[in-house]
């Protein structure tokens, strides 16, 4: 019965994380860190229940932990350069692998206490990190190359987004235009020296 309840709250995470995402109040930064924080006091706090509310944290915990593992995906493709976008993905999806091939060595140390103090701690550190160094990232234009990412006067940090500011996405676009301002302009004649053109060779073919 605890097998099923854990599978099913894997449904209401997903379509929990979908919508904290986009809501303008928290955005990703506020969403991850509130499900981290939330996923990691359900585990701190299960050895200390007991009776039927054990089983009602455990599930609570494991669908505020999945759905923060599910926001983190639209999170870091947002936060990382278009050039190194897969790389980085590539990279956190093998951390995230890692621990899960780890998880049951650490088990096998620990007792069910620690390990729920053990897990929860991980959670809680990660909703402090993320509160902390992550920049928000919802609703603000992508970065998509290191040149655009460069030093610019726009009050932001080389190399980051911060708070709603992509440093380098300003003068990405100014190049833009300046690109399209400086492309070749056809010769396009007024339309009476167009006029007065077709008259004097329709003379000259006339006089002909």
């Amino acid at each position: 019965f605890s097998a099923s309840l854990s599978a099913i709250s894997e449904i209401p995470s997903a379509l929990a994380a979908a919508w904290m995402l986009e809501q303008p109040s928290l955005g990703r930064r506020s969403s991850t860190t509130l499900l981290y924080a939330v996923g990691g006091l359900c585990c701190v706090m299960l050895p200390m229940v007991g009776g039927a509310l054990g089983p009602v944290m455990a599930v609570a915990g494991k669908l505020f932990v999945t759905a923060a593992f599910d926001g983190i995906y639209v999170y870091t493709t947002e936060i990382f350069e278009t050039e190194v976008r897969g790389s980085a993905m590539g990279w956190c999806s093998g951390a995230a692998r890692l621990g899960s091939t780890l998880a049951p060595e650490v088990i096998s140390f620990l007792d069910a206490s620690g390990t729920m103090f053990f897990f929860g701690a991980c959670a809680l550190a990660s909703a402090a990190a993320c509160r902390i160094w992550l920049p928000e990232t919802r609703a603000i234009p992508p970065v998509f190359t290191s040149a655009s990412s460069a030093s610019a006067d726009d009050g932001c940090q080389s190399g980051a987004r911060r708070q709603g500011c992509r440093k380098g996405y300003g003068r990405f676009q100014d190049e833009v235009a300046d690109d399209e301002n400086s492309a070749p302009q056809d010769d396009v004649r007024p339309e009476g020296n167009s006029q007065a053109s077709l008259r004097d060779v329709s003379a000259v073919r006339t006089a002909a």
